[in-house]
């Protein structure tokens, strides 16, 4: 039985998602100061220790991380969900997180995928892209990745829309049975498994030519999530695909859990 780890949406940097331990950083004046976590930080902290528990007992073959590794600048937002503005110190702290991912399944192969361009360097320069590198790691706007005997096309964005939210299913339907489509050697070649993320929610659907799915996050939600008017909560954690071969394989989302309430519970009848 092999295993392929899907991540995406860490967001390392939010003010809502991981953030390790003792990080630091320099201001102008020169001065190095800690930057705390947050409550909501270690919540979140303990659920990716709890993958890290998982990875180390049960080592996957290979990890996908599909995009937006980092906050960014937050410019529409004027930075104020953020855990610092300084971009390297959040790519520092993706790279905290993810070397525990390294250290957990040494020999695990690293896919990474680009995210959105809003969680970007400030000069357009690709972070995952740079995240990748550090770990020399094979890294593509979208790519095809054949890995534990099967296919899968992995891409970070995914159509979606707050109006039509019941019909979840549809967008990574669609695009599984255009894969299908385009399945000639000269162009996708057959496709297993699709993965896409962006969404913050997880959904599979199934057909007999193989599964697309959509990922959870690491990102609780936010001020920006309720001026938009959304009302869903996001799923955080992690999803393994456990395959035995290509019209086998196990979609385990036991990883994924809601770690943050989505918003506070008041009044003077709580408890």
């Amino acid at each position: 039985m092999k295993r392929i780890l899907l991540l995406s949406d860490l967001h390392f940097g939010s003010k809502y998602a991981p953030w390790p331990e003792g990080m630091e950083e320099e201001d102008s004046r020169g001065m190095v100061n800690l930057i705390p976590v947050n409550a909501v930080n270690a919540a979140i902290n303990a659920h990716w220790k709890k993958m890290i528990a998982q990875i180390r007992k049960s080592p996957p073959d290979a990890v996908i991380f599909n995009g937006d590794l980092i906050e960014g600048d937050q410019r529409k937002e004027k930075g104020r969900g953020l855990m610092t503005g300084q971009i390297f110190t959040q790519y520092r702290a993706c790279i905290k997180g993810i070397e525990q991912i390294r250290k957990a399944a040494p020999k695990a192969a690293f896919y990474f995928t680009a995210g959105t361009d809003y969680h970007q360097l400030p000069d357009g320069t690709n972070a995952d892209q740079q995240i990748a590198r550090h770990f020399n790691a094979e890294y593509g706007d979208e790519m095809v990745v054949e890995e534990c005997g099967i296919r899968l096309f992995c891409r970070h964005t995914i159509s979606s829309s707050m109006s039509t939210w019941q019909y979840m299913a549809t967008a990574p339907g669609r695009d599984h049975m255009l894969l299908y489509l385009n399945k000639g050697e000269e162009k996708y070649g057959k496709i297993d498994v699709a993965v896409f993320s962006h969404r913050h929610q997880f959904v599979c659907v199934q057909f007999s030519s193989g599964l697309a799915l959509v990922t959870p996050c690491w990102q609780s939600k936010t001020p920006y999530a309720v001026k938009r008017g959304m009302v869903g909560v996001p799923e955080i954690g992690w999803v393994t695909l456990h395959i035995d071969h290509a019209k086998k394989i196990a979609v385990d989302t036991s990883g994924i859990a809601t770690v943050v309430r989505p918003c506070r519970v008041v009044g003077r009848d709580g408890k």
